[in-house]
């Protein structure tokens, strides 16, 4: 963990974006934006996850250009279920009620389902610290 001092700036920089989100709150976000937004979602949370695809590799798989390496394949495979289904989430899940609903047993069920309903048999298992596949 960084020190007090080095995570001072940082708490404050927190507090900045959590008052810029909260204003940004029920906004209307352009499609072209949203369509972005989805694919930067995807490449940070896989990578978080260790999965990671670079950008260019999300591009080619929303293509259906898949890697001729099983493991990038199935990376890919997870980074386009993963934007195809928080599209579809979005859809479903709207509005403040539609937020709480998604933070239900129901609503995280059913995000697990769109997620991985859209991903073959063979990616779903997923080893410790591994990528799909």
């Amino acid at each position: 963990m960084p020190s007090d001092r080095a995570m001072e700036p940082l708490l404050s920089r927190v507090g900045d974006v959590a008052r810029a989100a909260t204003a940004l709150a029920g906004k209307r976000i352009p499609p072209e934006l949203r369509t972005l937004l989805r694919s930067m979602n995807s490449y940070y949370t896989n990578r978080i996850e260790g999965l990671h695809t670079r950008p260019h590799e999300i591009e080619q798989a929303l293509s259906r250009d898949f890697s001729a390496n099983k493991e990038l394949a199935a990376k890919q495979r997870l980074a386009v279920a993963h934007i195809e289904a928080e599209a579809a989430l979005e859809q479903r899940y709207q509005g403040e009620e539609g937020a709480r609903a998604l933070y239900s047993l129901a609503g995280i069920q059913d995000l697990h389902r769109e997620l991985f309903g859209r991903l073959p048999e063979q990616d779903w298992d997923v080893a410790e610290g591994a990528g799909p596949g």
